[in-house]
């Protein structure tokens, strides 16, 4: 059910109390303050907290009820005739806390304005939490993809930061043949293209040797990056960077689960 918010000595309440900060940051008052926000990337780069900074400043209970507003806002704002009670509401929420505890308001806003013009299906009379919590999903699976590839863009045109975040920058078989895939769509010349594809074809102990390695320094890559990002992580006593750090391994984490299992699947397969 929803908790009565009490004002608390902390960081962010210094700055808005429980009251003022669920009023600045209602559904109704983020539609317009996030108008603009259309993409995901754009969520990204809005400077607004996160729910983990929301638990911070604020306390666990305030955390379930600022979700709890967006969910009873959902239930208010679709015509459906099966609707969420107060129990699911704060049972959607502390799963929505558990497993997403790194989005912004700016991704939550995303998320319900999406989900309330149709963008992740039709509601068919009913809202339910594995419908909801499938949103969820949905958007961090893209919304990790691009995170990961803007830092590294990032990081790879910042060369005083350390080396080790350009992350390698190896390519697979498979990501040179997409990348010439697309150069001889503009040139219409598929001479690479062709032999790429004979190769593969008939590959050879040399294809697949290079592909191993080529995978393993990916590997090797990401299981670096995540350490550089735990030792800055130790060395800092800021609540927020340590926030971010732990999102950025979460995101590297799961680029290293998904080389690890090509790598895994190309070892079973023999490189055909």
């Amino acid at each position: 059910m929803l908790k009565k918010v009490d004002n608390k000595n902390s960081q962010l309440a210094l700055r808005l109390t429980e009251n003022e900060f669920l009023v600045k940051y209602s559904p109704k008052n983020c539609i317009t303050k996030f108008r603009n926000v259309k993409t995901v990337r754009m969520a990204l780069k809005e400077n607004v907290g996160s729910l983990a900074q929301i638990k911070k400043g604020y306390g666990p209970e305030f955390q379930i009820t600022f979700i709890m507003l967006w969910l009873a806002d959902l239930n208010e704002s679709v015509g459906v005739k099966n609707k969420l009670n107060e129990d699911m509401m704060e049972q959607c929420a502390m799963f929505i806390i558990e497993d997403y505890y790194y989005l912004k308001i700016s991704d939550i806003n995303l998320i319900f304005s999406r989900a309330k013009k149709g963008a992740y299906g039709n509601f068919y009379e009913s809202i339910s939490i594995p419908k909801i919590m499938q949103w969820f999903s949905d958007y961090a699976e893209d919304r990790a993809e691009i995170a990961y590839s803007t830092n590294l863009n990032e990081h790879k045109q910042d060369k005083n930061k350390n080396p080790l975040y350009a992350l390698a920058g190896v390519k697979t078989i498979q990501e040179k043949y997409f990348d010439e895939l697309g150069k001889a769509k503009k040139t219409k010349d598929y001479t690479i293209i062709d032999k790429m594809l004979s190769e593969r074809k008939n590959p050879t102990k040399m294809d697949f040797e290079q592909t191993t390695k080529d995978l393993e320094k990916k590997i090797k890559g990401h299981e670096d990056f995540i350490l550089q990002i735990e030792e800055m992580k130790a060395n800092t006593e800021n609540p927020i960077l340590a926030n971010q750090y732990d999102g950025e391994i979460y995101i590297i984490q799961k680029q290293l689960d998904s080389v690890r299992t090509k790598l895994e699947n190309h070892l079973k397969n023999k490189g055909i």
